[in-house]
């Protein structure tokens, strides 16, 4: 017999998400879409995004991305939307100046 899991209450999807670890979905029939994704795939009339009960700018995605650079992790991304895709998100973290070691 298998075993059976379930997903830990924290391990809560809009947490990973912003995290860039998870995906969230377009309405409840639509894509499903990384932190990475939005920023590079989503036209700016896009945005704001909501998840919940928070609106979340183009501007505050690239402060959380810039953040997970900052601690030194660059493979969530690479992983969601490969090297280029990476190297974009790097680039328009420098440009909004939120790059310190990267």
């Amino acid at each position: 017999m298998p075993i059976q899991t379930v997903v830990p209450s924290w391990e809560d999807p809009v947490s990973r998400f912003l995290n860039g670890l998870g995906e969230l979905q377009i309405s409840p029939n639509g894509p499903a879409f990384t932190l990475w994704e939005a920023l590079i795939r989503f036209e700016d009339s896009r945005f704001p995004i909501q998840i919940r009960d928070r609106e979340l700018s183009k501007p505050e995605l690239l402060g959380l991305a810039a953040d997970i650079f900052n601690a030194g992790v660059f493979d969530r991304a690479e992983h969601a939307v490969g090297r280029d895709g990476l190297e974009k998100i790097k680039d328009s973290c420098r440009q909004a100046g939120l790059a310190q070691c990267f």
